[in-house]
């Protein structure tokens, strides 16, 4: 997971320095690209484990399930994926909120371990 979030960091750093996105006329809130993200990468971390995902974000059939279901539109989910990926700020934070979200699902003691192992990195 740790690893996960630093490649998206630096995947965001890099794009984000060369490309200017408007903002999508249908922009997907933060909260509700949470929601989906958190579902999205439950469904694909045997995946992340595998192969580094490319820059472009190509949604795979269960992902267009996974957007479909919480009553979005593929194309307005891409477009602000886009859109939020270049702005690190806000981007950051979304995944902070994921992490968050996929760290509750976690056992105590393993939720826990992550909680010390990230004040140890503080100190």
């Amino acid at each position: 997971m740790k690893k996960l979030i630093s490649l998206v960091f630096i995947i965001i750093l890099s794009v984000g320095c060369h490309k200017i996105v408007e903002k999508p006329k249908n922009l997907v809130s933060q909260e509700k690209m949470t929601e989906v993200l958190v579902q999205i990468y439950l469904h694909q971390q045997p995946t992340y484990m595998n192969q580094i995902p490319s820059v472009e974000w190509n949604p795979t059939e269960k992902d267009i399930q996974i957007i479909q279901n919480h009553g979005l539109k593929v194309d307005d989910f891409t477009d602000s994926y886009r859109y939020y990926v270049v702005k690190p700020e806000i981007f950051s934070a979304i995944l902070l909120e994921v992490r968050n979200e996929l760290e509750n699902m976690l056992p105590e003691e393993e939720r826990q371990k992550r909680v010390e192992v990230r004040e140890s990195i503080k100190n």
